[in-house]
């Protein structure tokens, strides 16, 4: 135990204190409380005992530890569970120090706290309860654009379908879903009109393609009893060449909708996106994707190519 008089810069190691300068000299805020902190909770790499021969030992941060502080660094929020900074390290492409630390943060972000006899009842609570907030009114009107495109009508009245009543059941189908409701035909065709992937000038054949596959989606793939599966066992650098590559392709709506979210928000949702990919990649890529809907990828070539001049 260290004496109360004890200057608190005799507290840390010479190697903690150097790396706290490296990092303000960076921009980063952090005292060698928080980098001792960060590396018992495995978010970065703990200092190496370094043999000094007849002199002792020393303390060395690794090659490259600098990196991954000032990147720890950037995502720790006062008063914020420190499980959600490192759910946002992993969802910017970072990986983590230790694997039992990555598996904790997955199992984190898949740990439902609730126990949820009718996913259907309480996703439609859970949007009740936010539908006046100006986030979701955000969101909404992204997916109300994207429905008026695709011009859906009632198989009943043969009317277009009202895209605000739409865009809410689509959120609510979409968080149901991922506690385990099997979606509809219909919930899936305004799925996929929300997600902005058919809209009225897509070939029929295309056009079904595509709510296929949303439906393959939601039920092998986009519910936390999948997408925890796959956490469990997926390599660490695996998922983050993943999220990587979503992160440099990202456009469109999905780019606009995490552009509003809030950042914690957007990281774990990059998080979810790459695990889903993943999880298609195992289930067979490409011809998994063919079998949902023989002559899906025919068609899609056929929809993407130039006409003829």
């Amino acid at each position: 135990m260290y004496h109360s008089g004890m200057p608190s810069s005799a507290r840390y190691s010479a190697a903690a204190r150097q790396l706290v300068a490296e990092l303000r000299a960076r921009g980063c805020r952090a005292g060698c409380r928080a980098v001792e902190q960060w590396a018992a909770w495995g978010l970065a790499p703990a200092p190496e005992r370094v043999s000094l021969g007849r002199h002792g030992f020393t303390s060395r941060y690794p090659d490259g530890a600098i990196d991954q502080y000032a990147a720890v660094a950037a995502v720790m929020r006062r008063g914020q569970d420190w499980r959600a900074a490192g759910l946002m390290l992993i969802g910017r492409g970072h990986l983590v120090a230790r694997e039992d630390t990555f598996r904790l943060l997955l199992d984190y972000l898949f740990t439902v706290d609730t126990d949820v006899s009718d996913p259907l009842e309480y996703a439609d609570e859970q949007m009740a309860a936010v539908a006046g907030q100006p986030l979701f009114k955000r969101i909404s009107r992204i997916a109300q654009r994207n429905i008026r495109a695709a011009k859906l009508t009632d198989p009943v009245t043969g009317c277009e379908i009202d895209a605000e009543t739409a865009a809410v059941s689509v959120m609510a189908r979409g968080l149901a879903t991922m506690l385990g409701e099997t979606m509809p035909r219909d919930a899936a065709e305004e799925t996929a009109a929300a997600w902005g992937m058919i809209d009225a000038d897509l070939p029929p054949e295309v056009r079904t393609h595509r709510i296929d596959f949303v439906n393959a989606l939601s039920d092998h793939v986009l519910t936390f009893e999948h997408l925890s599966a796959v956490a469990r066992s997926v390599d660490p650098v695996r998922l983050q060449a993943a999220i990587s590559e979503l992160r440099r392709d990202l456009s469109g709506p999905p780019q606009q909708v995490l552009k509003l979210l809030p950042a914690v928000w957007a990281d774990t949702l990059v998080i979810a996106v790459a695990l889903a990919t993943i999880a298609i990649e195992d289930l067979g890529g490409a011809a998994w994707i063919e079998g949902i809907s023989p002559g899906l990828t025919d068609a899609e070539a056929r929809h993407q190519a130039p006409a003829p001049e």
